[in-house]
């Protein structure tokens, strides 16, 4: 061990890369879970505002995977900024990624009382179609007992550079069995 003004330096300067390193780390924490509370909420997630809810919903049940990815979510239109964002950079390719989607009934919706918000990294990137939302949510009672929030597999695509020079569209597909309506 130094001894003297060098060892007492030494040690101040261990002290201190110590202190930063928990301080980051605590920071870290602290953005990881500010980030769960968004995403529940619906709060603000990486600069897109997305509408509060009035009772949060944290997830209370999984769809089991089918693979299917069958069920198109409807008005994604409108969330195509979150949606080019979350599928990242993949050139002039088609974006293919798979995510975990957040499907949220939204009770107070002002046009349709049992429409189901998609949010994927915590951000509305539309809605389970509305004729199949009442069914839905049926099932949902069934399988967890109750209207909850739930999670299931999902993908994003889309986005790629047209003949016209145009990127595409993206869209949201969610690995949900069909419906039988």
């Amino acid at each position: 061990m130094l001894e003297g003004p060098i060892g007492y330096l030494a040690m101040c300067a261990f002290i201190i890369v110590l202190w930063l390193g928990l301080r980051a780390a605590l920071r870290a924490m602290t953005r990881g879970a500010k980030s769960l509370v968004e995403s529940a909420t619906g709060t603000a997630v990486r600069g897109a505002t997305v509408a509060k809810q009035e009772h949060a919903m944290a997830p209370a049940y999984a769809w089991p995977r089918c693979d299917a990815f069958e069920m198109e979510v409807t008005g994604e239109s409108h969330h195509q900024r979150a949606l080019k964002a979350l599928a990242g950079d993949h050139g002039d390719e088609t974006a293919r990624l798979e995510v975990v989607a957040t499907l949220v009934p939204d009770d107070a919706n002002p046009y349709d009382s049992n429409a189901v918000r998609v949010e994927i990294g915590g951000q509305l990137v539309g809605y389970v179609p509305r004729e199949d939302a009442p069914v839905y949510r049926e099932r949902l009672k069934e399988c967890a007992g109750a209207v909850v929030a739930a999670t299931c597999g999902a993908i994003i695509m889309g986005g790629f550079i047209g003949r016209d020079g145009d990127r595409a569209s993206y869209g949201v597909r969610l690995d949900i069995a069909p419906f039988d309506l």
